[in-house]
């Protein structure tokens, strides 16, 4: 049973989704005494393109160079680690008999804000230098 995305609009103060059906089939699926939990996504504008390529070109480029040679992780595998490491929430469900289940849900870096983003990348940049990878800041040269 997975957890999934689903996107929604207020529409004068009425919850507008889309992708309606789909939504309930995937509920029907989570079984009966289940919690939904709705996020704003708006609290601020998506990741920037320059972000991404930033994430993307120098900051997984340094972390795999450093990784490599000991590990022998790529470069996807360097940015599911540290998406797992700094992305991580655990989502309580409630199971049928009364107790509950977490379970580990790893948030997509395509769903973070711009500050989001950028503490994410502050985060990593921490980390690896604790580790003596020093990755440089976007505007650094």
């Amino acid at each position: 049973m997975g957890l999934g995305t689903f996107q929604a609009k207020n529409k004068d103060g009425r919850l507008y989704i889309p992708e309606h059906e789909r939504l309930v089939e995937h509920l029907k699926t989570l079984g009966e005494d289940i919690t939904v939990t709705v996020r704003n996504s708006n609290d601020g504008k998506q990741r920037s393109s320059n972000q991404n390529r930033y994430f993307h070109g120098p900051l997984l480029d340094a972390l795999t160079h450093h990784f490599e040679e000991k590990f022998g992780y790529t470069k996807e595998e360097i940015k599911e680690i540290v998406k797992f490491k700094f992305l991580k929430d655990v989502v309580v469900l409630d199971t049928q008999d009364g107790g509950t289940e977490e379970v580990d849900h790893v948030r997509s870096t395509s769903s973070l804000t711009t500050k989001e983003f950028e503490e994410f990348n502050e985060n990593i940049r921490r980390w690896a230098s604790s580790l003596g990878c020093d990755i440089k800041e976007p505007n650094e040269n």
